[in-house]
């Protein structure tokens, strides 16, 4: 009897210990201090994201001239909100973007066309100041993508389609808005399916290997749709919670039955 409990409790401490090495992040490398920083840092690749064809950009054209900033800019409101009229906003900034043609131009006002398709945001903001130089004064010219959204799908403590406001975003900035992986979610192999100008392509990140810091995988483009699948315990739990109301139920109901019996004898 006491090799069994021995063994049982071995047997216990192997599997917590299983459980919680697949509950960390970033974990296969030793423990660095900041003095060995040579070896702690991660060198950062970046891949800029270029614009695609129905992208939607926030384009704002500020002169001293309000007539002029009318013009370009319309009744568009520099009012921010909040909780609830978050969507009003959305929409609104929505109906008062530029979207890409299905040629890959965007028109402004007075400027005319730009070819801005395959451009990054930074080549784009360029494109449209140069042009705003030569038809105005002390012009600035500030380029936003709108529609950086990530869409995620499965063991995610909160899944579902996210809005962000900045240019970067790395894939741990993504996860804490998304609620974090639950603890079903298979952080070794994370689908991500990401929209290229000749169709989708999907690639797998392990999240517990630190390396992936220094890869461009590390950060997520607008429109990425991130899947985080079920580890095998959590079928074998469903099953186990399943079976057990089950068993439970059956129990209850011989129970009663005895208990009916007995009364009527």
């Amino acid at each position: 009897m006491s090799r069994l409990i021995l063994f049982l409790l071995i047997a216990s401490l192997a599997f917590t210990s299983c459980s919680n090495k697949r509950l960390i992040y970033l974990q296969n490398s030793d423990v660095v201090f900041y003095e060995d920083e040579k070896d702690s840092l991660y060198p950062k690749t970046i891949l800029d994201y270029k614009l695609q064809v129905n992208d939607v950009l926030n384009i704002k054209v500020k002169t001293t001239n309000e007539k002029v900033n009318t013009i370009f800019n319309g009744n568009q409101s520099s009012q921010t909100y909040g909780g609830n009229n978050q969507r009003y906003e959305d929409r609104n900034t929505y109906l008062n973007g530029y979207t890409i043609s299905d040629s890959g131009y965007v028109k402004l006002p007075i400027l005319g066309f730009f070819k801005v398709v395959d451009k990054t945001l930074n080549q784009t903001n360029k494109l449209l100041q140069k042009s705003a130089d030569q038809y105005l004064e002390d012009a600035t010219v500030i380029t936003k993508l709108m529609n950086f959204k990530i869409t995620f799908m499965g063991e995610f403590n909160e899944a579902g389609v996210i809005n962000f406001y900045q240019e970067k975003l790395n894939i741990l900035e993504g996860l804490t808005q998304a609620g974090g992986i639950s603890d079903y979610g298979n952080k070794k192999y994370l689908l991500v399916i990401r929209q290229l100008k000749e169709g989708n392509k999907t690639f797998r990140v392990d999240l517990t290997d630190r390396n992936i810091l220094a890869t461009d995988l590390f950060y997520l483009m607008p429109n990425d749709i991130v899947y985080a699948e079920p580890v095998r315990s959590k079928s074998i739990r469903v099953f186990l919670s399943e079976y057990s109301l089950i068993l439970t139920t059956i129990t209850s109901t011989i129970t009663s039955i005895l208990l009916v019996a007995n009364i009527l004898k």
